[in-house]
């Protein structure tokens, strides 16, 4: 019998990626259908902002040695650049500066709640610790923490 075997992080990547890919065909699909045909009769510009938000969450787990510099921003929002270029070659659509400021201020608002709010979050968490603290601060004790020496098995 086989053990089960829990997903690595290059499975987790690879999940991502794939997710990325669906969202990234059903966003163009549904930037480029008639007007009326949409499944949620929502503001275009909170689809906008929903879209990118999710894109960007799919792509910072797809790529994470990417998502701490600027490529992988720029790619997206030049996703949502591509998307207005084609918009504008249709006679039912056009293309809008608007939807492409709504473009990113869905990358900003996955950002500002990764890199701010949570960052922030952690360093409230641990604030009041005291200095030097040798406690654990993982939520499995490891015994180490009195200065013992490690068991070795035999």
């Amino acid at each position: 019998m086989r053990a089960l075997r829990l997903a690595g992080p290059l499975a987790r990547q690879r999940s991502f990626r794939l997710a990325l890919a669906v969202c990234l065909v059903a966003i163009t699909t549904l930037a480029l259908i008639p007007p009326g045909h949409e499944p949620l009769p929502v503001s275009d510009k909170v689809n906008h902002v929903a879209a990118f938000l999710v894109l960007a969450w799919l792509a910072d787990h797809a790529y994470p040695r990417f998502s701490r510099g600027a490529s992988l921003w720029v790619a997206l929002l030049g996703y949502g650049l591509l998307i207005e270029g084609l918009q504008a070659t249709l006679s039912y659509r056009e293309a809008s500066l608007g939807d492409l400021l709504a473009d990113a201020a869905g990358l900003a608002a996955y950002l500002v709640l990764t890199r701010v709010l949570w960052a922030g979050l952690g360093r409230a968490l641990w604030r009041d610790r005291p200095q030097g603290c040798k406690e654990s601060h993982t939520a499995f004790p490891t015994g180490m923490e009195s200065g013992a020496k490690p068991v070795r098995p035999r």
